[in-house]
């Protein structure tokens, strides 16, 4: 209610969604009725996108890369799994 009534001014909103269906639909999971207003009354929405989990799909064969990061979406989870991702070298 805060951010419909303009009480406070949202700016921006990250929101934590589930990976899209076939459909392509996302849920909000159980905190719908903030993460909706978030989305409803942000000036900017910010996502991830398909793009840094193609970008980790082409290195699958890569060798001990390294990573530095404050956030990684699912395709790490693969280079982790495949051992592409090791960050012998750091």
């Amino acid at each position: 209610m805060l951010y419909r009534r303009g009480i406070i001014k949202l700016d921006a909103a990250l929101i934590h969604v589930s990976a899209p269906d076939a459909k392509g639909f996302c849920t909000l999971g159980t905190s719908v009725g903030t993460a909706r207003a978030g989305v409803a009354n942000a000036d900017h929405i910010i996502g991830f996108g398909a793009v840094p989990d193609a970008a980790c799909a082409a290195m699958k064969n890569h060798k001990d890369l390294g990573l530095h990061t404050e956030m990684f979406s699912d395709g790490v989870l693969q280079l982790i799994a495949s051992n592409a991702l090791t960050n012998k070298n750091k």
